[in-house]
């Protein structure tokens, strides 16, 4: 499991990632404006202005949101990655999962120097 290989088994660095991503801006992009930041319950216990307050979720564009890039980058210089690390990103090539990932993929690099090839296989190579 990718959480047991370094430096993904830090959750110093897993927040960081999450807290890194712009969630309007995969939305934007990767889904055309029409999927949301993901709020958990939309509707029914939190509305989605209310999600954009919350931290990761918040725009980046937003006070909240640079606070959250600079939370991102003090948990990775604590977990060891202050200049950032290279990976790989796999994906399948279904629906909009390789435009997903390029989108982070481009946060990752921007924020906090996580760099590494996108590479992408066919749907049906599971």
């Amino acid at each position: 499991m990718l959480f047991k290989k370094a430096p993904f088994n830090d959750p110093r660095v897993r927040e960081a990632i999450q807290l890194a991503i712009d969630y309007q801006r995969l939305n934007d992009l990767a889904f055309y404006g029409v999927s949301g930041i993901g709020c958990p319950l939309a509707g029914l216990a939190h509305t989605p202005s209310e999600c954009e307050t919350w931290p990761g979720l918040r725009p980046k564009d937003s006070a909240g949101g640079r606070t959250d890039i600079e939370k991102a980058k003090q948990l990775m210089a604590e977990a060891g990655y202050p200049d950032g690390f290279t990976t790989e990103y796999h994906v399948r090539q279904v629906g909009t999962n390789a435009d997903q990932c390029a989108v982070v993929k481009q946060d990752l690099k921007n924020h906090l120097n996580i760099t590494g090839e996108l590479i992408t296989y066919s749907s049906a190579a599971g």
